[in-house]
């Protein structure tokens, strides 16, 4: 043999699990250089890498948690300690003023709500009979938002129902993989070697 032919030890298309599992849909699957289930692998990698994500910053948020809970535990000494003054000399520290910020949210609420309901009613009367609908609304001290939808003019039901959805998806690679279960498990580098048939 004058040299390796392109293809021999891996496809010519590509061997990424993405590449692998486009051929697995178009039923082009080669069972003796593709894996079948490395795309299965590479998302099960890729949810450790992010549930491995999540934890390291759980784990970052909770330190800085209890830094907090330390610092409010500290402050509290503080308040005690400034109300203990109080009661001694009548001279009030201002850290024992209350920041109101239950009441504050409370007000701010009502008062927002009355500004969305006069803008969401402004708005209804312009975009009524239009098939425009109010989707989301939210106002801060500056400004309302409100989001508004419409199903597109150029909607097509019936192109929709046609869009490959996932479990479609899913069931085409799942139909691949039982067509060709034997080939697969004759060509897998994966398969643990088989023992000997007893005596």
């Amino acid at each position: 043999m004058s040299g390796l032919v392109d293809g021999i030890f891996k496809h010519v298309e590509g061997s990424s699990p993405r590449k692998v599992a486009e051929r697995m849909l178009d039923g082009r699957l080669n069972p003796r250089l593709d894996d079948p289930f490395g795309l299965t692998f590479e998302e099960m990698n890729d949810k450790i890498e992010r549930l491995k994500k999540r934890q390291a910053d759980a784990e970052h948020r909770a330190m800085m948690l209890a830094d907090e809970v330390q610092r409010a535990e500290e402050e509290k000494q503080q308040l005690l300690a400034a109300r203990q003054q109080f009661y001694d000399t009548g001279e009030i520290d201002p850290s024992l003023i209350p920041e109101c910020s239950g009441i504050h949210a409370s007000e701010q609420q009502s008062f927002n709500r009355e500004t969305l309901d006069a803008a969401e009613q402004t708005l209804s009367e312009n975009i009524e009979g239009e098939g425009w609908e109010i989707d989301r609304r939210r106002a801060d001290d500056e400004f309302v938002y409100i989001t508004v939808k419409r199903r597109r003019e150029e909607f097509d039901e019936q192109r929709v129902e046609q869009r490959p959805v996932k479990a479609q998806l899913i069931q085409r690679v799942r139909e691949v993989i039982e067509a060709h279960r034997d080939a697969i498990i004759e060509f897998s580098v994966h398969r643990s070697p088989r023992k000997p048939a007893a005596p």
